[in-house]
């Protein structure tokens, strides 16, 4: 009986045109990917954040106010490319404001992403579809506002969808085109 592992090396020698792509692939990548002369100016890239939030209410005759920050991080799970790189993760603070009535929810939340170098990526998130707090989801938009260092110059929008679960939890998830001047 073969090794799993041969067995896995087996299937790629079997196809030898997805071993020569791959490896050519590779090869392209690393000579290429993370030149600074070759930089990209645009690209897309599918982010997924994961937050906690501590949201206070206030009521205010027919209508609530609700604010509040919330923490978490982001990971970059699919990318075309710098200065985006997939797999990158970093820590994520939004200062998060809503007016909610019982026929519409507006949100509005400024965004800092920090990455491990200490650079910068601003976003501002809006949102008019569905609540905050447990149970509520509802889709908006990222606008990218330029930052520091590698993010300095970018701008650029996301989709997003979000989704509240129990115990102050949060979910997003992106899907963000952007250029740099």
């Amino acid at each position: 009986m073969q090794k799993k592992s041969e067995k896995s090396l087996k299937r790629w020698m079997i196809h030898p045109g997805f071993h020569r792509a791959g490896l050519t692939l590779a090869f392209l990548l690393g000579a290429f990917g993370s030149t600074p002369g070759l930089a990209q100016k645009s690209g897309e890239f599918r982010l997924l954040q994961s937050y906690v939030h501590n949201y206070e209410t206030v009521e205010h005759s027919d209508e609530s106010f609700i604010g509040g920050l919330i923490r978490g991080t982001s990971t970059i799970v699919e990318s075309s490319g710098d200065p985006f790189t997939e797999g990158m993760s970093a820590s994520a603070r939004c200062l998060v404001f809503v007016s909610e009535t019982v026929d519409l929810s507006v949100v509005n939340a400024p965004c800092t992403i920090t990455d491990t170098d200490g650079d910068e990526l601003y976003l501002v998130a809006n949102r008019g579809i569905g609540g905050v707090g447990e149970g509520n989801s509802g889709a908006g938009r990222w606008s990218m506002e330029g930052g520091t260092g590698k993010y300095a110059n970018i701008t650029g929008a996301c989709s997003y969808r979000v989704e509240y679960f129990p115990d102050n939890f949060l979910v997003t998830y992106s899907q963000c085109r952007w250029e740099k001047e």
